[in-house]
């Protein structure tokens, strides 16, 4: 990053220029020639650095600018996009670059865009509070489970708690993200499916919608307040500058490095071939802003993903738990002949819409499977009533006829735990129980992550056709014993 203000960390000296991302309070880029002002490259790079914070701070929205030549911009991104201003020529607006500067060095923490929901102890440990039953809970995170590193989305970040007045410290997985204000709440949706004692799926505790300022935290109306897409105002020029883009690379980061934390992190080289769901979600077919509300769901029951079994076995009763809603039945005949998967959350009224690797869930004694994020799921009953854009899933794992944009019925969520087990077999090479699942590379498949939903469901249809299935042999040598299940399922 060429330039930006940072917070100043106790005990660096004055010689020490190095910063990290978790210091960095304002985001900069800067340009010898004026007229990249308005390149996309510009944007680009500018985007980059602010993702960067992003994954690095627990940030509502990041300040930034551009200053090419003697022409600035100032952004903003938040999760709903970005904002921008007009530019100005900063020799002959002087008095307003001095504004801008000292106006960032004045703003405190909330007005900079940190996080105010998540606060920290005299000791450095991090916590939210909440109210649960008319009394205020401390929850205290001590395990960062899950951080995105986009700007605009979900942007779902999860952590390991507890809360500190329970004297048994039982674990709770706590998640924020910015939800569509047009879908149906997701912890509305797992209160309803616990009271009605739906099986395998992540247990309720509490959830509510994040409040800064004494109102809903929103990004129209409480982050932006007022504030353009920058899309509808600015005319970009689609011309590369000299160097290559940012967006094809990672940021510089000899001299500014990852966040140091009190939480402990799990590992991270297997989620990095997870496919991202970000990627996942079709586009609106308008560039235009939608507002997006800040929500904090808490459940019990964390678990671990199904990638993280210690055998083929456990792998497949994640699986069935996640499918059947009901007892497990531990035999590829019963597996490969069930006809109502997913009937608990489905008895209760509610299609789940992205089945995928990172929502199905092992039991820690890996004897049961279950459920979770809801935040894509829907009444059955309102189906047609959602009025949030764009196609709904994590892309690899939707089924062919979602992709191809039919209406999304439970059918569809049953071939997307078909495409799950495909992804494994493909995918994974290594079942440890530790954690880590060893992960290979296929490129092939590694590329459905950037084709278009269109192009997709052709690709995905020449994989189920009888004359390419049957004689595919390229799975991993771990997951082997899944493949009769596999064409069982196929069949």
């Amino acid at each position: 990053m060429d330039v930006g203000l940072t917070s100043h960390t106790p005990g660096q000296t004055g010689n020490d220029r190095t910063a990290s991302w978790a210091q960095i309070l304002v985001t900069g880029e800067l340009k010898s020639n004026a007229k990249k002002i308005n390149y996309v490259d510009t944007l680009i790079d500018l985007a980059t650095y602010t993702r960067e914070v992003f994954r690095a701070q627990y940030r509502r929205f990041v300040l930034g600018f551009t200053l090419c030549g003697s022409r600035m911009r100032l952004w903003h991104f938040d999760r709903s996009g970005s904002a921008a201003s007009q530019p100005f020529d900063i020799n002959s607006e002087g008095l307003q670059f001095v504004r801008v500067i000292i106006g960032y060095h004045l703003m405190n923490d909330k007005q900079l865009g940190l996080d105010p929901m998540i606060q920290q102890q005299p000791d450095g440990q991090q916590y939210v509070e909440i109210t649960r039953d008319d009394q205020i809970e401390r929850l205290i995170l001590t395990e960062e489970i899950k951080r995105p590193a986009v700007i605009a989305g979900r942007a779902t970040t999860c952590w390991g708690a507890y809360c500190a007045q329970d004297q048994w410290k039982k674990p709770l997985i706590v998640k924020t993200s910015w939800q569509y204000e047009e879908r149906p709440e997701e912890g509305e949706l797992i209160k309803e499916a616990t009271e009605n004692n739906v099986e395998h799926i992540a247990r309720y505790y509490h959830h509510e919608t994040v409040q800064v300022d004494g109102k809903n935290d929103d990004t129209i109306e409480n982050v932006r307040r007022g504030m353009l897409n920058a899309e509808g105002r600015i005319k970009f020029t689609q011309k590369s500058s000299s160097k290559p883009s940012a967006a094809a690379s990672e940021p510089r980061r000899e001299s500014v490095a990852g966040q140091n934390s009190n939480l402990r992190k799990r590992p991270s080289s297997a989620n990095q071939m997870v496919p991202s769901k970000r990627s996942c979600l079709g586009s609106p077919p308008e560039p235009t802003i939608h507002n997006r509300v800040h929500r904090l769901i808490i459940t019990r029951d964390p678990g671990k993903p199904i990638w993280q079994a210690s055998s083929p076995g456990a792998l497949l009763t994640g699986l069935v738990g996640a499918i059947k809603g009901e007892a497990l039945i531990m035999s590829i005949e019963s597996i490969a002949n069930f006809t109502l998967g997913h009937e608990s959350s489905l008895n209760a009224g509610i299609l789940h819409r992205d089945v995928s690797i990172g929502n199905i869930m092992l039991t820690e004694d890996e004897n049961d499977g279950f459920l979770i994020d809801f935040d894509l799921a829907i009444k059955t009953a309102s189906i047609e009533a959602c009025g949030a854009p764009g196609k709904t899933g994590t892309k690899v794992f939707m089924a062919i006829g979602a992709l191809s944009g039919d209406r999304h019925t439970f059918r569809h969520d049953l071939e997307s735990f078909w495409w799950v087990l495909f992804w494994l077999c493909k995918h994974l090479d290594g079942l440890t129980g530790e954690g880590e699942g060893k992960f290979i590379n296929d490129k092939l498949y590694e590329s459905w992550n950037y084709y278009a939903t269109e192009e997709l469901a052709k690709q995905k249809t020449g994989v189920v056709s009888k004359r390419f299935f049957d004689t595919d042999v390229t799975y991993t040598e771990c997951c082997k014993p899944l493949i009769p299940c596999l064409k069982k399922l196929h069949k």
